[in-house]
């Protein structure tokens, strides 16, 4: 397996993290490594996929698909985002106050 490139990308169809595995929604911000192993083929890792890959070195030949779950990185990174989310209010009225009509 050889690395070609790496780029930011939009994704325009859903495709699977081959860091842990997920669902990346279209839409989505991620990374798209192209390699070459007998074929040209792209392979897209999720934004927390791509902070574990920055602590590993962004060496990615030493990962399988759906290994990059079971680091600490990953734990890490997750429970994070997952606090931030919870954080956020979760109507239009709470995030934008609620609307008043004239009188």
């Amino acid at each position: 397996m050889n690395f070609i490139n790496r780029k930011k990308v939009k994704t325009r169809k859903p495709h699977y993290c081959t860091g842990c595995m997920d669902i990346i929604p279209s839409g989505s911000m991620v990374i798209r490594d192209t390699l070459v192993d007998g074929e040209i083929y792209s392979v897209y890792f999720c934004d927390i996929c791509e902070k574990v890959l920055e602590e590993y070195g962004n060496d990615i030949e030493e990962f399988s698909e759906g290994d990059l779950r079971e680091t600490t990185v990953y734990e890490y990174w997750y429970k994070k985002r997952r606090a931030e989310k919870s954080e956020r209010p979760a109507n239009t009225e709470q995030r934008h106050g609620a609307i008043k009509k004239a009188p």
